[in-house]
């Protein structure tokens, strides 16, 4: 099913505040030609940054500003930017291929497109593909590609061929990786790899992009999020041993239901219809996008599970941030017989409605950051993203197996925060540290608080690389600090670890976080890189999938996956069911005998040329 608008409730129950046919429809695909330049145009959203911009459409912020004077000083809402499309697509030959001789074909890179859908739609290996074309990981605009004519088969495979690939993961070697780190990096076998890989005559080479066999887990394939042959076998096989000892507390229905709430604001949305002149372009309210985006993330997790035989009814309901609004959804009968909650976001809204779920029995999810406290004597609920613990016990334990040799120093602001992060950090990074093998020939992280770049620089080593680790999330501190720092980089060896946040700044200049190999540590990461999922999603939604979009439908999907296999009392194999989609690793775990779930899911990016890449 595709839907060429958003209407918001399609086969649910409506709320009183958002009508039967409201069609919200954002970041849609706009081309326009100026002159004869031809240029996408992009709609400024909130949150929204140049870098942002610039990854989004795959396009450097240089040529970004060109087309866009004045950009550099500053972005708002709802401003226009264009993005100059490099060549009319109608300007290729046969599906936009250029013969060049009988050995090869020359493909032009077009928007949207990745390595991995280029090599699927000549149907050669993406191994044959790198073969002959390096950089495959930061594809450009107008950049050619050789297709090797000989490699490509006559025939194309069907789609259980075509998902047998999901069992490796494509993995580019970076310099000083080993066979060894490698296999601990994936938790898998040197021999494994070496057996993946042909033998790999020649060792590993820097750049080469080499196959790594994945751990036997239910897992998407970020590049087909049409559910893989092996989501649809761990979906439909039959039980285990260990699921056979609780069978008789499986029970399975015809049809589930899952209630949705979230902020959609619809009065307001109304108003901004209502007041809206013929001629102006239809808003949505900034607050309400959230909401919106994990709405179509869940209608398109749910439309995928159809294809395996779930079936649910989605409730959806708008909270708003009103307190009568969640008390009055609260008031419906219907409410009672829902399989799982999902939502609200809002902490005080979430409490309400987390204590109405205890009571009541049912299952409910927070797909958005909220303080563990909500956890406790509560054992219905499931947190998606991981606390700070959680992100420094990871940070952790990656700095203890990647960078234990180098100078690891702190730098917090005098600030509460700071320092019970600080804290734990050093605490938690001792503990580890101790637990390896000749752990006395490395020292211990120091600690500086920030009152100038001469209060790190007493702490930092000529000659030797200087891990700085920073916990701050305060915008005008971040900045300074990296440009102060950035001074620094003639004489110092840097590589910052920063917080989340930093990656939406909008005020830290480009080329600092290239010079001191910034890294952050995640909650989740979704590589927008316009490849089949968000083809599809904008087949689907006609809109471009944000980071809200991807948690959606990793929400919507790992937990009808539950549903599906396990029936209404899910939560009992929730801590056993592990799975990754395109932004959330699902891994569960009970934070207390009689309290509820958290999600043990970061991820480590390093920022290199000009986007930050998955490095764990």
């Amino acid at each position: 099913m595709k839907f060429k608008t958003l209407i918001l409730f399609v086969s649910i129950i409506l709320t009183a505040t958002i009508s039967v046919g409201q069609t919200v429809t954002k970041d849609t695909i706009e081309i326009v030609e100026i002159g004869k330049q031809k240029f996408y145009i992009h709609t400024v959203e909130a949150g929204h940054t140049l870098y942002a911009i610039s990854k989004r459409y795959n396009t450097p912020i240089d040529v970004i500003k060109e087309a866009n004077p004045g950009i550099e000083n500053g972005l708002s809402i709802g401003q226009k930017v264009k993005i100059p499309v490099k060549r009319d697509s109608k300007e290729a030959v046969n599906s936009e291929a250029i013969k060049l001789d009988g050995n090869y074909i020359l493909h032009e890179v077009q928007l949207g497109e990745t390595a991995y859908g280029i090599a699927k739609s000549y149907n050669i290996s993406f191994k044959e593909l790198a073969i002959e074309n390096s950089n495959l990981d930061s594809l450009a605009i107008g950049q050619h590609l050789k297709i090797p004519v000989a490699k490509i088969k006559q025939e194309k495979p069907d789609i259980l061929t075509q998902a047998q690939h999901s069992n490796y993961i494509q993995h580019i070697v970076i310099k000083g990786q080993t066979l060894y780190s490698l296999s601990k990096q994936y938790n898998t076998s040197i021999d494994s790899i070496i057996q993946a890989n042909d033998g790999l005559p020649k060792g590993l080479v820097e750049g080469e992009t080499i196959l790594i066999p994945k751990k036997k887990s239910v897992k998407i394939d970020k590049n087909d999020n049409r559910l893989t042959q092996e989501l649809k076998n761990a979906l439909t096989q039959s039980f285990s041993v260990k699921d056979s000892l609780f069978q008789d507390t499986i029970i399975k229905k015809e049809k589930y239901k899952i209630a949705l709430l979230l902020p959609f604001y619809g009065e307001i949305n109304r108003n901004l219809e209502a007041n809206r002149n013929a001629i102006d372009k239809k808003q949505v309210y900034v607050k309400s996008t959230i909401g919106l985006d994990i709405y179509q993330g869940i209608l398109f997790a749910l439309d995928s599970l159809k294809r395996i035989g779930f079936n649910a009814d989605l409730y959806v309901f708008d909270t708003g941030n009103d307190s009568s609004q969640i008390a009055s959804i609260l008031s419906k009968q219907e409410l009672k017989e829902m399989d799982v909650i999902l939502g609200p976001l809002y902490y005080s809204g979430f409490e309400t409605v987390a204590n109405y779920a205890k009571e009541n029995e049912i299952p409910i999810v927070s797909p958005v950051p909220l303080n563990n406290k909500i956890l406790l004597g509560n054992s219905y609920i499931s947190k998606i993203v991981s606390s700070d613990i959680i992100q420094i016990e990871e940070l952790c334990k990656y700095l203890v197996d990647s960078m234990k040799q180098y100078n690891i120093v702190v730098v917090k602001q005098n600030k509460e925060y700071d320092k019970k992060w600080a804290q734990t950090f050093i605490q938690t990074y001792r503990k580890l540290i101790k637990q390896i093998p000749d752990s006395n020939l490395y020292s211990l992280p120091k600690e500086t608080t920030w009152s100038g770049a001469t209060s790190v620089k007493n702490n930092m080593i000529s000659g030797k690389r200087n891990v700085l680790i920073v916990p701050s999330s305060d915008k005008a501190f971040v900045a300074d600090f990296m440009n102060k720092m950035n001074n620094e980089t003639k004489n110092y060896d840097i590589t910052i670890f920063g917080d989340e946040k930093w990656q939406y700044y909008d005020n830290i200049d480009v080329s600092h976080l290239e010079n001191m190999k910034l890294h952050l540590c995640v909650s989740n990461y979704f590589e927008d890189t316009l490849g089949t999922f968000t083809k599809e999603f904008v087949d689907f939604t006609e809109t471009y999938p944000t980071k809200y979009a991807s948690i959606g439908f990793d929400m919507g999907l790992y937990f009808g996956f539950l549903m599906n296999k396990y029936g209404v009392n899910f939560m009992s194999w929730i801590e056993q069911e592990k799975l990754e989609s395109t932004s959330v690793k699902f891994d569960f775990f009970k934070t207390g005998l009689e309290s509820g779930y958290e999600n043990r899911c970061t991820y480590i990016l390093k920022f290199k040329e000009g986007n930050f890449h998955r490095m764990k």
